[in-house]
Order: C-alpha cells, then sequence, then structure tokens
C-alpha cells in the first residue's frame, strides 16, 4: 500500500494499519545460545544502577551471528546489543565510547538483508 508520500510503507517496515507497531508480536526469547545476550539486557538495571555493567559486557565472548535466521531473530538481536550498547555507554561513572564488541555486531547486523544501514561519523 502506498503512503501519502507515495512510497510503500511495507519497504520501511511501516503498517499502513499500526504504522511503527508490527502486525505480529516480536520475538520473545533468541536461541539458547544467545543467552548471554539475553542475560545481559535482563541484568542491565541492576548492573547499571550498580555502575557494573560496563565490566560484565566486557567479559561476554562474541557469539556469531550465523545462527540467526529470521527476520524476528535478526530484529531481536539488534534490540538485545542496542539496549547492551546503551548501558555501556552509560553504564559508569562517566559515558564510554561503544566498544569494538558492539560496533562489528551493530556493522555486521545492518549488513544483514533486514536492515538498511547505522548513521557512521568519520574518524
Amino acid at each position: 500500500m502506498k503512503g501519502p508520500l507515495n512510497i510503500v510503507l511495507e519497504d520501511y517496515d511501516i503498517s499502513p494499519i499500526n504504522g511503527f507497531i508490527p502486525h505480529e508480536l516480536p520475538l520473545q526469547q533468541l536461541d539458547p545460545y544467545y543467552e548471554t545476550w539475553e542475560e545481559a539486557v535482563q541484568l542491565l538495571p541492576a548492573n547499571f544502577s550498580r555502575k557494573t555493567y560496563r565490566s560484565k559486557v566486557d567479559k561476554l565472548v562474541v557469539l556469531s551471528t550465523s545462527r540467526l535466521h529470521t527476520k524476528a531473530e535478526w530484529q531481536r538481536a539488534y534490540v538485545l546489543l542496542t539496549f547492551m550498547t546503551h548501558g555501556y555507554i552509560w553504564g559508569g561513572e562517566v559515558p564510554a565510547e561503544v566498544s569494538s564488541f558492539f560496533s562489528v555486531y551493530l556493522v555486521v547486523l545492518t549488513k544483514s538483508r533486514y536492515y538498511r544501514h547505522v548513521y557512521q561519523y568519520p574518524f
């Protein structure tokens, strides 16, 4: 369906009925392989308030994205990693730069067929 700007709304994951709210409920959890990501987000509030979130995230091992197959899985991974990124940046006494742990994942996620791009600043 074309919107008022004569574009196909679905090309931008916009529902003509629900707007930015998807037709289907989002995936609630990824494959157990990604349990460390799920746990890191679940524990974010407690670790954030104790200012221990960064040290917890720094201990996470790098996981492969090869087990993400569906759009819902990629979207769930994106949500988890962006929450973790925000927690990492703001989870200490002073804001931190985004670690390479997140940078690599976010670039890989945005290169999947389900995302167009992430805005990047030149270095």
